[in-house]
């Protein structure tokens, strides 16, 4: 069985099937508007977190996680430096 029938079979038949066994087309279209926003939404969040590296939402997530702890240390490391010339102006 392939992926997308496996997915069928698991996730989507018991939602978009209706009690007489024919496809609920209804709830297909709230399923897919729902889908939609969906990815609108994590293009945006995926955006937002990782200053605009990445915004497809089939971007692995190790390589979303990975971006967005490689900008937290960055803004980390310059809010260390700051803290450091600040500490030095004061000795002064």
């Amino acid at each position: 069985m392939n992926d997308y029938e496996q997915t069928w079979q698991t996730f989507w038949k018991d939602i978009c099937m209706g009690f007489d066994g024919q496809p609920d087309l209804e709830q297909i279209k709230k399923e897919l508007h729902d889908y939609k926003n969906m990815m609108v939404n994590v293009s945006q969040v995926y955006c937002e977190v990782t200053a605009s590296q990445i915004s497809k939402i089939n971007t692995a997530p190790k390589h979303v996680i990975a971006a967005v702890d490689e900008r937290l240390d960055e803004m980390y490391n310059e809010g260390y430096q700051d803290g450091i010339e600040i500490g030095k102006s004061r000795e002064s």
